[in-house]
């Protein structure tokens, strides 16, 4: 009876030393486990960051190109405006060369 109380009680210091090395391996997880969760809410924030940054570059872009819109309408109207202007310039210059020998005569 005493070698299988004496081989009982090896075989629970054996388990309890199995059991203080699971408990210290169950806390290096757990450890592990916030570090990695703490990573993990800083790579969420990061990225939530970086979508908000690229939505209002979006929006600064479709700013962009509404203003650039606008302003090829208004330099086409320019340019419409310079060819008008332009002709009647051209018409002004024929009249007065047609005018020319008239006001010579008088």
């Amino acid at each position: 009876a005493t070698r299988e109380n004496s081989e009982a009680q090896m075989r629970i210091r054996s388990l309890q030393d199995e059991l203080f090395d699971k408990t210290d391996e169950a806390a290096n997880f757990l450890r592990e486990s916030s570090m990695v969760q703490a990573e993990l809410a800083d790579l969420k924030f990061q990225l939530e960051q970086e979508v908000a940054g690229g939505r209002r570059q979006t929006t600064d872009v479709i700013e962009l190109q509404g203003r650039i819109q606008t302003n090829e309408d208004e330099m086409s109207s320019f340019r419409k405006r310079l060819v008008a202007t332009e002709d009647r310039k051209r018409q002004a210059e024929e009249e007065r060369k047609a005018l020319r020998p008239q006001a010579a005569r008088l």
